[in-house]
């Protein structure tokens, strides 16, 4: 990651991000540009947040907008592209959590993971990721 000067984007990063039914390997999938998008401590990320965040980001040619926040608004959780971007959304009380190991990534989470961000398993596993029984 790199910071960004932006109004609402504040760093940029580079992801790499398969299909189901691609090979296993990770150098074939290409690689995106992702602007990073965190929301406030204690606060919400409304629709108009990631809409002026994904304008920005398109407005730069980011492929894709991560926004990494404690809460989203209702109407905001139902945004996953604005164009030809694709906005993914992370819970960072979730995301702080397993990081720290407070909390275990439940069956449930990998699959999401997995599917959603298309991580394969063996990743998810390897990191030493605690998986609740």
């Amino acid at each position: 990651l790199k910071g960004w000067p932006g109004s609402f984007i504040c760093a940029e990063g580079m992801v790499r991000q398969k299909s189901a039914d691609e090979a296993a390997e990770e150098d074939t999938a290409p690689e995106k540009r992702a602007a990073i998008l965190i929301g406030p401590e204690y606060g919400t990320v409304s629709r108009a947040d990631l809409i002026a965040a994904a304008r920005e980001a398109a407005e730069a040619g980011f492929d894709m907008l991560i926004a990494a926040a404690f809460n989203f608004d209702a109407h905001a959780s139902e945004m996953d592209k604005m164009g030809a971007l694709t906005i993914l959304k992370a819970r960072m009380n979730l995301v702080l959590e397993v990081l720290n190991r407070k909390r275990r990534l439940s069956l449930r989470m990998v699959r999401r993971l997995h599917d959603g961000l298309k991580i394969p398993y063996e990743t998810l596993l390897a990191v030493g990721v605690r998986c609740a029984p």
